[in-house]
């Protein structure tokens, strides 16, 4: 294994010393967002087996230890992250049976993940209910094995939503030649990103790089999305997708359909940061009066402190409640790992927040 994960942390390790993460990023020839990630797996990697993780602050990073570990065998075997975690475990068993096509036997199962048959069968049970909560079934065939029913968009939302707490996934053996078809889609995304003149947050990129990902393996399962009608008018992204079908045919291998299409687009719509110049075009007023209509609600509340003043405040609301928006007409859940936080340190403000948003439930 020659992978840059492996040779990020040798090189962190070796050199012992404070590293800025724009210095990784050109030493590797890839965004500092890709470092990010990077770390993120190594720690998720080196907390399995109880190693001193990597600690990044204010962009730079700081590694010293004494014994490096084996790195490159613990990324491709990760056993000890999945079995040290039951969590994981079933994560790694749901990911296998929403990328498993038609029919699927438990013997097929075993084969894609590390578990005994009988942790499966157990395994198995806590799953199906999993599955049933998102209204997905997964049906059992006496003499045949299991078959998942249920809607092909929730499927995959479940599944990305499942992919994104299972980092270290594509550094197993099975999905390491995903690697390069990462890079390519991620290449894709970003010029098309350059086409249309949106910025996505890192963590936003990441959701539309594997819902690009899964849209190409379901499609491969034969499992497609059901045609819709011809569109009078198409919004940017879909037709900046339209404009470069050819080269996401090229991508997946296989024809993309104008639905796959629309679908892939709105995933962009739903997480895209517009800039300023065309936030107070005529297209956002419905947005903008929404946005005031709010921030001047919840300032009533606080009259102490002005957020009507606040311009980033206020683009920052905007750019997040058009992709907030597309994203439950979408049914598209999101977990928020502040949540918790908010609640024990801006409980006064959660509560106003969650009275005023009324107005903004209303209005849409």
């Amino acid at each position: 294994m020659d992978n840059r994960l492996s040779n990020l942390y040798t090189l962190l390790a070796k050199q012992g010393k404070t590293v800025e993460i724009n210095q990784l990023a050109k030493r590797f020839h890839v965004s500092t967002r890709t470092i990010y990630n990077d770390i993120n797996k190594l720690n998720e990697t080196l907390s399995s087996v109880s190693e001193k993780t990597i600690i990044i602050d204010k962009a730079r990073v700081e590694y010293s230890v004494d014994s490096p570990v084996d790195i490159e065998k613990l990324l491709l075997n990760n056993s000890d992250f999945v079995s040290s975690d039951k969590q994981i475990r079933r994560i790694r068993v749901l990911e296998s049976i929403l990328l498993s096509a038609g029919i699927f036997s438990s013997e097929d199962l075993l084969q894609r993940t590390l578990v005994s048959k009988n942790t499966l069968l157990s395994d198995l049970q806590k799953i199906k209910k999993k599955l049933e909560e998102n209204g997905i079934e997964l049906e059992t065939l006496p003499f045949r094995g299991y078959r998942v029913i249920g809607d092909e968009i929730i499927i995959r939302n479940l599944l990305a939503a499942t992919l994104e707490q299972d980092p270290l996934l594509f550094e197993t053996e099975h999905f390491e030649r995903e690697q390069q078809l990462l890079g390519d889609i991620e290449a894709f995304i970003e010029k098309i990103c350059d086409r249309l003149g949106i910025q996505l947050s890192d963590e936003a990129f990441q959701k539309v790089l594997i819902h690009f990902w899964i849209t190409k393996k379901r499609i491969e399962l034969g499992e497609t999305l059901s045609t819709i009608s011809e569109k009078d008018f198409l919004s940017k992204e879909e037709q900046t997708l339209f404009d470069y079908r050819r080269e996401l045919v090229e991508l997946f291998g296989q024809p993309v359909s104008s639905t796959e299409q629309i679908y892939l687009a709105n995933k962009l719509s739903e997480a895209s940061i517009t800039k300023y110049q065309e936030l107070i075009s005529d297209k956002w007023v419905t947005f903008n009066l929404l946005v005031e209509t709010f921030i001047t609600a919840v300032n009533s509340e606080l009259p102490e402190l002005d957020f009507k003043g606040d311009q980033k405040l206020y683009e920052g609301l905007i750019n997040h409640l058009r992709p907030a928006y597309k994203r439950t007409l979408a049914k598209e859940s999101l977990e928020n790992p502040m949540y918790d936080y908010v609640l024990d340190h801006y409980c006064d403000l959660h509560l106003i927040i969650r009275k005023q948003i009324s107005s903004i439930e209303k209005m849409l």
